[in-house]
């Protein structure tokens, strides 16, 4: 959320900071990629520079060939159904309506599938 990522670096660089999370300025780290790049560049291995923000299996390695990032940010998550029988009509807890009537997981074979990408030579991985 900052205007300017480069300067802002150099700011939590110096606070002792081992990583910073972002998604290169974007709404996704896939669309913040040129900006990530950038920011691993000047880090120059002062402190990692973790991509989160939109990432999966079908786009971590090209994420990471683009960027030179090596330890990234995702939620890795799976929506199921609440067990939750009672639902109070006109009533949500928080902002994302219905969410309480939900649940999420992490699915081992999802981290697999991340591992497995990365994992892959990169003309391998990257999808056309």
């Amino acid at each position: 959320m900052t205007p300017d990522l480069l300067a802002a670096l150099e700011e939590v660089v110096a606070t002792g900071a081992s990583r910073i999370l972002t998604s290169g300025g974007a709404s996704s780290a896939p669309l913040g990629m040129p900006e990530i790049a950038r920011m691993v560049q000047a880090a120059r291995g002062r402190i990692a520079i973790m991509p989160g923000g939109g990432i999966t299996a079908e786009n971590i390695a090209a994420i990471a060939g683009i960027t030179g990032a090596t330890e990234f940010h995702t939620s890795a998550r799976t929506a199921f159904p609440s067990p939750v029988k009672f639902r109070k009509p006109g009533m949500a807890m928080g902002e994302i309506r219905y969410r309480e009537y939900r649940r999420f997981i992490v699915r081992e074979e999802t981290v697999r599938a991340l591992l497995h990408a990365l994992s892959m030579p990169a003309k391998e991985s990257q999808t056309p």
